[in-house]
């Protein structure tokens, strides 16, 4: 009796510390957000209320800060924007997977090389956003077929675009 006490005990001893490990997936996202930071991006969780679901959202945010000039160029052309995609487009749809969640003027005007950037996205990514100080990208964090380089390739040409 006294060995299946002991056996109980130790059983759920090492049930509490696996409890306490960090699953694959954990791993994998905290792997990402390392590769992120080491890349120039900061990583933030983002609460978005996507077209179509009853409650916001809440996906990881890579984002990368503007420089000086792109700052520069979008305080004189305001182009913020928070771009969703949301299947069957909508009264603001950049094409039939993608609308303006908010945008600024600027960015309305920017629609078409928008449609062009959007129609290229993996379907992991779920929005784009638009401040002045940065870019972001909000997605499903699984680093299956998405990349650190990647995303930091799609910033960097979505800041481009809205810094014009």
């Amino acid at each position: 009796m006294a060995w299946l006490i002991a056996l109980g005990c130790l059983a759920l001893l090492a049930g509490s510390i696996s409890m306490l490990r960090p699953s694959p997936r954990e791993r994998r996202q905290a792997r990402l957000r390392q590769d992120a930071q080491a890349a120039g991006l900061r990583v933030r969780m983002q609460r978005l209320q996507v077209p179509g679901e009853p409650e916001p959202t809440q996906f990881a945010a890579y984002v990368l800060p503007r420089t000086e000039a792109q700052v520069r160029a979008f305080r004189a052309r305001p182009t913020g924007c928070v771009i969703v995609r949301a299947p069957h487009g909508g009264l603001d749809a950049i094409d039939d997977n993608w609308q303006f969640l908010e945008s600024d003027p600027g960015a309305r005007a920017l629609a078409a090389d928008l449609a062009m950037l959007v129609g290229e996205l993996d379907g992991e990514i779920r929005a784009l956003l638009s401040t002045p100080g940065s870019v972001g990208v909000c997605w499903a964090e699984r680093g299956e077929r998405v990349t650190v380089p990647a995303l930091r390739a799609l910033l960097e040409t979505f800041a481009a675009l809205t810094s014009h």
